[in-house]
């Protein structure tokens, strides 16, 4: 009996306590659950048209903007180019004009200096020429005479007496036809010196004594050319005379025009 009644109230006392425990549970505050949902709607054809068109939009926008960006920096370069190169060309034409004013300054240096020194060997060189129209030594000879200033060098000299019934009109073309033989030399001539010239056959006073000639049937001609050397150059100098009996003299006129040269 007492058995039974520890039985009873053992099960009695557990329910109590399982009792308390729900009751305790139940008054302790309970956790929040949390859903996360996701809404999908369904997509808006004309939303989505207008999206589109916002991005072309945006697109074509920018590809503008940098199209005229690109436009502003290739002015900006073509531009910088352009002037740059007109500073080259500018530069270059004034460089081509310095230079061109240097080669004039230095051809017109170059012509004075040739000029100078021209008029200076012309005041000082030797010239050798006849010191009177009749041209005769004593002897016959065609006489010389160095009228520079400086020594006639290396003087060499031909002489040739021409008769001619008919004249000769022009002694420079007779002469390259006819040339006269030989050369002589006579060596150095000083300033203010005489050389003469003879004729190698020596026949000029009996032809200057001949009737004929006297009577002006036989023309007479002395033709003579001497070369000399001064300051380095060679000079020529070349004399014609037609004897005229009534004045005992050589007339370098008529046809021994095309002859007579000093250099």
């Amino acid at each position: 009996m007492l058995s039974l009644k520890k039985t009873i109230q053992t099960i009695h006392d557990q329910n109590e306590r399982h009792y308390q425990e729900q009751q305790t549970h139940h008054s302790l505050p309970q956790p929040v659950l949390k859903v996360e949902a996701e809404i999908h709607e369904k997509p808006d054809p004309q939303r989505k048209k207008e999206s589109q068109a916002k991005f072309n939009n945006g697109t074509q926008l920018a590809l503008a903007i940098g199209t005229w960006l690109a436009f502003i920096a290739a002015s900006g370069y073509g531009y910088v180019a352009i002037r740059q190169w007109r500073e080259m060309i500018s530069a270059r034409h004034q460089a081509e004009q310095a230079v061109e004013a240097a080669i004039r300054s230095a051809t017109y240096a170059q012509q004075s200096l040739q000029a100078a020194d021209r008029e200076f060997k012309a005041d000082q060189r030797a010239w050798l020429g006849v010191p009177s129209e009749n041209g005769l030594d004593d002897r016959g000879g065609l006489r010389l005479r160095n009228f520079g200033k400086t020594p006639a060098f290396n003087v060499r000299d031909q002489l040739e007496i021409i008769p001619s019934e008919t004249g000769i009109a022009d002694m420079a073309s007779y002469i390259a036809k006819h040339p006269i033989p030989g050369w002589l030399n006579a060596g150095t001539v000083m300033p203010g010196d005489f050389v003469s010239l003879y004729d190698n056959s020596g026949r000029l006073r009996a032809m200057l004594s001949d009737v004929r000639v006297k009577q002006g049937k036989v023309i007479i001609y002395m033709v003579g050319r001497a070369r000399y050397t001064t300051f380095n150059e060679t000079h020529t100098f070349q004399w014609c005379g037609m004897w005229l009996p009534t004045a005992i003299a050589f007339d370098p006129g008529y046809g021994c025009t095309t002859w007579n040269r000093t250099e």
